[in-house]
């Protein structure tokens, strides 16, 4: 039997299966609490709060929407990126820690569509100890984003609004690279230590027409899209986003064109 303890380990949703058959068979046969928590294997008491305090498993929870959207999409990105889902204390987190404002607030703002809610999640500014730069924080809770996205299941969105996707995780872990030592070229580079989270961006790319590989740096795996300047401007293009955001001069020459040995290419 699944006493109070064991649902407390159940998945939000299975918690809302076995609600639905209770109610389903007391509709049905008219059954009472005992009977519905012998057939489901549920704790009797448990069963009768819902019959008779009309309480249910999902009535505090912070229910999102799902369903495949571009907010949704963009929130992936995100999260894949600078963002975090998180369990601690009991709570089921999502959070953004960044320095540039408005990203955060944009992330923000979705958010708050995902989980349905009326207005954007507050923003707060923080400076942390030591060196490390000051940064805007957003945080929210939902355990059934939580497990959602723990299930692997945010991949379909991601391939249903592929721009979306692209933007989030770009304006957490890319770059748009100009190189004085060799006239001005460009170069778009996106930055991870996750590997496998790269190769399903380059599958991402391949899906929206881009051509790309990845390199192995120092201290991560970077992803570069091939075409040159052109290439790159179109790419800023189709996801929204200024050449100004997220430019970095390089001052220094530095060894080879890209740095780092190419791992994998995607034609």
């Amino acid at each position: 039997m699944c006493d109070r303890k064991d649902w407390v380990r159940l998945s939000c949703e299975e918690k809302i299966r076995l609600y639905n058959e209770a109610m389903n068979l007391r509709k049905k046969y008219g059954w009472g609490k005992r009977r519905i928590a012998k057939a489901l294997g549920l704790d009797p008491s448990l069963v009768g709060n819902w019959i008779r305090r009309g309480s249910k498993p999902f009535s505090r929870w912070n229910k999102p929407n799902l369903e495949p959207s571009p907010e949704l999409s963009f929130v992936v990105g995100v999260i894949l990126g600078d963002g975090s889902v998180y369990y601690t204390s009991r709570r089921y987190n999502i959070r953004l820690d960044a320095t540039d404002k408005s990203f955060v607030e944009e992330f923000s703002t979705c958010l708050a569509k995902v989980l349905k809610k009326e207005k954007p999640y507050r923003i707060q500014f923080k400076k942390p100890k030591g060196k490390r730069s000051p940064v805007w924080v957003v945080q929210a809770r939902s355990r059934m984003f939580y497990e959602w996205f723990k299930s692997g299941k945010w991949r379909e969105v991601a391939r249903r609004f592929p721009r979306e996707f692209l933007r989030g995780f770009y304006l957490s872990e890319g770059s748009f690279e100009i190189n004085k030592h060799r006239n001005n070229t460009s170069a778009i580079k996106i930055y991870n230590k996750d590997l496998e989270k790269l190769r399903f961006v380059q599958e991402i790319l391949k899906l929206c027409g881009f051509k790309s590989d990845i390199h192995k740096g120092h201290n991560a795996y970077f992803l570069h899209i091939h075409g040159g300047h052109k290439k790159n401007l179109e790419f800023l293009n189709f996801i929204g986003v200024s050449p100004q955001c997220k430019l970095f001069t390089m001052k220094e020459p530095k060894e080879g064109r890209f740095g780092g040995c190419v791992i994998e290419r995607v034609e």
